[in-house]
């Protein structure tokens, strides 16, 4: 096993917001255990150091069931997390390795707070589904032309890849 070219130099939650909507509990609505769980919005910001060309941030925002009114939750996590690439990895692969392993880093630490947060809540844990951040080969090149905007941070550019995986 080798190690990976990108490393993450840290990340944080910057908002964190669960409900259980009013009327609910386990005891009036239990979920199905086959349940699929919500629909999920998904949504991927890269941002790319100016002076460092390996340096990028990446701001994803996971929120759901808010469409579903059936399921008895509402959640939004929003996460940023600061990653590195390697100097001698292929300049020409470096923002879809850092938005494609990056975003993938950072949802499974979202999707891991979320089940340690929801198990408390007198239902099962929520256990979001794995997704691919792996973009659609068109978008890939719209994603690189977005590079040239500026990001909302200083220092940093921007680039976005929305997922909204399939309804459950």
């Amino acid at each position: 096993m080798s190690q990976s070219p990108l490393s993450i130099e840290f990340y944080f939650f910057r908002r964190v917001h669960f409900e259980l909507k009013d009327g609910f509990s386990a005891e009036t609505h239990p979920l199905d255990p086959t349940s699929q769980g919500p629909e999920v919005n998904i949504t991927s910001d890269l941002g790319r150091h100016p002076d460092e060309p390996y340096r990028f941030r990446i701001d994803l925002s996971i929120a759901g069931g808010q469409a579903n009114e059936d399921y008895p939750f509402v959640f939004e996590i929003d996460a940023v997390g600061f990653f590195r690439v390697i100097d001698s990895y292929p300049a020409e692969q470096v923002e879809l390795l850092a938005q494609v392993n990056g975003s993938s880093i950072l949802y499974s630490a979202a999707r891991e707070y979320l089940a340690n947060l929801t198990g408390r809540s007198g239902y099962p844990p929520i256990l979001l589904q794995s997704v691919s951040f792996v973009p659609p080969p068109a978008q890939v090149e719209s994603v690189e032309a977005e590079l040239t905007r500026e990001f909302r941070k200083p220092g940093f550019r921007k680039a976005s890849i929305a997922k909204s995986p399939r309804k459950r």
